[in-house]
């Protein structure tokens, strides 16, 4: 018969070399989890029609005349930090999103050029001629969009 004196020794190798697991484990999970990536989906092109379509910082794009999908991204772990992303989607078309301090927003840049803000849930549209639209109505560069109504 095994003694309990002789099982406990014979597993401590086993629980040395699972605790040793999980230290190699879980930093690397932890790392993971600090640079989670601002995207929550995949930019994808058609390309027989050239329209890409992605979804960034909670904002839903649709483009027109897009040759190509390449995002980088800048992501803070501290709320009080910005977050940028800069998507490209044709040589011509860099989108480019910067998270504001104290989630006011999220300022839009097209080719350099300031659309205003977003909001989580909006939907852009850019067309082939390099126009915006936000939920459905045109921007111009310097645009600042109208206060929500207060109840």
């Amino acid at each position: 018969p095994i003694s309990n004196r002789s099982l406990a020794m014979n597993s401590r190798p086993i629980l040395a070399i699972a605790y040793l697991f999980l230290l190699a484990v879980l930093p690397a999970c932890e790392r993971r989890a600090a640079t989670s990536p601002v995207f929550s989906g995949p930019f994808t092109v058609n390309s027989d029609t050239g329209v890409a379509t992605g979804e960034a910082l909670g904002i839903t794009f649709r483009v027109m005349g897009a040759t190509g999908a390449e995002a980088t991204s800048e992501v803070s772990g501290s709320p009080q930090s910005a977050s940028r992303a800069e998507i490209t989607l044709a040589e011509d078309l860099k989108i480019g999103l910067e998270t504001m301090a104290g989630g006011d927003g999220v300022a839009l840049q097209v080719n350099g050029k300031r659309f205003g803000l977003l909001a989580k849930g909006d939907e852009v549209a850019i067309d082939q001629d390099r126009a915006v639209k936000v939920n459905g109505e045109a921007r111009t560069e310097g645009d600042r969009p109208a206060k929500a109504a207060q109840p």
